[in-house]
């Protein structure tokens, strides 16, 4: 079955993909997912999760170096996680072997439907922490007790979100 292209590195139909993803993950407030998925067929690989890092502001040198190494640890962690569920590209014929796959993170937290900095702490550590897999870093999504949206999709809905305790709805 031939599914309708989407706007790459974001999920074709976020509401069914979120929340396998969540399930899967068994999501919790306080909780990320990393969720590698099938570019084409959307289909669901694997999850790992993580504690949510409270990101760190650069307001002087000293917040800066605290933050720099928060950030750089994060991407640590994230290039551990990609190595450990994605394959790792090979050389086939005469070249590198396709893309076929896509890594999102899905944050689980309390507060409003709306992207903010614990997000794109994300986005700026999953910079270089894929390269040696056979995934692209995708879009981070956010999931909250009110509803979801992703920091580079605009898309937004109800459905699925989180309990206020730590079940899924």
């Amino acid at each position: 079955m031939q599914t309708q292209r989407h706007a790459q590195f974001t999920l074709a139909t976020p509401p069914v993909s979120l929340a396998a993803i969540l399930e899967a993950g068994d999501a919790r407030l306080g909780r990320t997912i990393v969720a590698h998925v099938d570019e084409e067929t959307q289909a669901l690989l694997g999850v790992r999760t993580l504690d949510t890092p409270t990101p760190m502001t650069r307001h002087d040198r000293t917040s800066r170096d605290a933050a720099d190494r928060t950030q750089m640890e994060l991407s640590d962690q994230l290039r551990e996680i990609a190595e450990d569920m994605v394959p790792a590209r090979t050389w086939v014929g005469g070249g590198i072997n396709p893309i076929p796959g896509e890594l999102y993170t899905v944050v689980c937290r309390e507060g409003r439907v709306i992207d903010t900095l614990v997000e794109w702490q994300f986005m700026e550590a999953w910079h270089f922490s894929n390269h040696g897999t056979a995934a692209f870093s995708a879009d981070t999504y956010v999931v909250t007790p009110h509803g979801w949206t992703g920091a580079l999709d605009r898309r937004a809905g109800l459905e699925p979100r989180l309990d206020h305790g730590t079940s899924l709805l």
